[in-house]
């Protein structure tokens, strides 16, 4: 959790992928957030239940807790001591291959081509074209299951795979009808963001198979 100019920044990663919201808080200025604060994942998922409940919560950081005051009380939360990693380094700078497509169309996809896969990462392999991807998901030795989507894509065909898991997981939460996705090399992240989603940018690292 930090603070750019007037708005609060939360930011969440693993190494394989990292969401980023960023809105505006009335009072947000007066925060001591400059270097930024790391709230532990359980104080952060009872904070979003209480925040979900309330119209109006307030926040703040005191010596090493964060603080949220609400009608149900007061919750101190702990601080986690050390350094976040650097998230802005793994943000791309440059824009890749971009591809517009509708979420629900292809989160219902992403579930199906996955129903055979006994694999924990449920890796789907993506062969984009113009117009079109096609999506594959293996079962191993009971076979392979494909879906074809049409989407918004006019550049070259290329192929890339994908934790299907992590890709559901963005588009649980996002509320655009139709999805960005801003897809580079195996070895950098897709960038995924919507009109509807403003403030909101979801990183998923490809899956080298």
């Amino acid at each position: 959790m930090t603070r750019e100019e007037n708005r609060l920044r939360l930011v969440a990663t693993d190494g394989h992928r990292l969401s980023l919201i960023d809105r505006e808080v009335p009072g947000v200025e007066n925060l001591p957030l400059e270097e930024g604060v790391i709230v532990p994942r359980k104080a952060a998922q009872e904070i979003k239940r209480i925040a979900a409940e309330e119209v109006v919560v307030r926040i703040g950081v005191q010596e090493n807790h964060f603080v949220l005051s609400s009608s149900e009380g007061l919750l101190l939360a702990r601080l986690i001591e050390g350094q976040f990693p650097d998230y802005r380094a793994v943000i791309p700078r440059e824009a890749g291959k971009r591809v517009l497509v509708h979420r629900e169309r292809l989160s219902e996809a992403l579930k199906r081509v996955t129903l055979l896969s006994t694999d924990k990462y449920r890796v789907v392999r993506f062969d984009f074209a113009p117009g079109e991807v096609v999506l594959t998901g293996s079962g191993g030795e009971l076979g392979e299951a494909r879906e074809r989507l049409s989407l918004a894509y006019e550049g070259e065909p290329f192929t890339i795979n994908f934790n299907a898991r992590y890709l559901l997981d963005v588009f649980q939460v996002m509320e655009s009808e139709e999805v960005e996705l801003d897809i580079g090399s195996e070895r950098t992240p897709c960038r995924i963001t919507g009109p509807e989603d403003s403030g909101f940018l979801a990183l998923v690292m490809p899956m080298a198979v």
